[in-house]
């Protein structure tokens, strides 16, 4: 058997529950460097 040369994952049916908190963290994250970057540079 040859050996795999790629590695796949579905996270989709986790991950959306946690968005909420990921929004909320990248918000935060945004505003403390606020005075360095603009949040889309951020983002």
């Amino acid at each position: 058997m040859a050996a795999p040369t790629a590695i796949g994952f579905d996270a989709d049916d986790t991950l959306w529950q946690n968005e909420q908190f990921f929004k909320l963290t990248e918000a935060r994250f945004a505003a403390l460097l606020a005075d360095h970057a603009a949040p889309e540079a951020l983002s």
